[in-house]
């Protein structure tokens, strides 16, 4: 470390290094396909601002539709951060978190929770597509699986928001835990009596399985 003001060219600042890396995301931002995603905070940019910082850190979570666009979305995100080092003379160490695959929802069984969900009187619409990362996804590629999302307003709301905060105490949400706990035991239970469903479950799933690495 240097002092800011007496020796600032003898220094290396991690903390430009970090902002550069951000500012080369950020221009990475146009040629992203319009739903991947690359959000990241500082976690550390130094301790007192009349001391050139010697060490930055940050925390990034990257996001993309599939395993392949994931992939290569990563590389160009590390690049960022390679050329960063490179023009301040920082060095750079990373380590890669879990990476979570995308969401492969079996249809056999998604149907058989729509007639439980429908049966206890909620309305069922069909799959979209939630840009949220989840290590279901992972385990869906291993066994036959569902990622059901169930309604706790009346009103659209924002995830990660104060007002969903506030539903998630309410009673409509209380509801929908009973119905989401009452739905996934009777979908159970007839995976477990039906025979013929848990065939059709497996039969997707290989099919599926099979079509992926083709």
């Amino acid at each position: 470390s240097f002092h800011a003001a007496a020796a600032p060219w003898d220094s290396i600042s991690a903390l430009e290094a970090l902002i550069l890396a951000i500012n080369n995301i950020n221009a990475l931002r146009f040629h992203m396909r319009d739903i991947s995603r690359v959000a990241g905070v500082i976690t550390d940019g130094g301790k007192v601002p009349n001391v050139v910082p010697a060490h930055s850190a940050g925390s990034f979570m990257i996001r993309a539709t599939d395993d392949k666009s994931l992939d290569e979305l990563c590389e160009r995100a590390l690049n960022c951060f390679k050329a960063a080092a490179l023009s301040t003379g920082a060095s750079l160490d990373y380590r890669w978190g879990l990476k979570c695959s995308a969401m492969r929802n079996n249809l056999a069984l998604a149907q058989l929770w729509t007639n439980n969900m429908q049966t206890l009187g909620r309305r069922v619409d069909e799959i979209i597509d939630i840009h949220a990362s989840t290590d279901m996804g992972n385990v869906s590629h291993l066994v036959p699986s569902i990622h059901p999302w169930i309604a706790i307003s009346s009103e659209p709301l924002g995830v990660h928001t104060p007002e969903f905060a506030a539903a998630a105490s309410g009673d409509a949400a209380n509801e929908a835990l009973i119905d989401g706990v009452k739905a996934l035991a009777m979908t159970a239970a007839d995976i477990l009596t039906q025979p013929d469903i848990l065939s059709r479950i497996k039969e997707e799933f290989q099919r599926t399985s099979n079509r992926k690495k083709s």
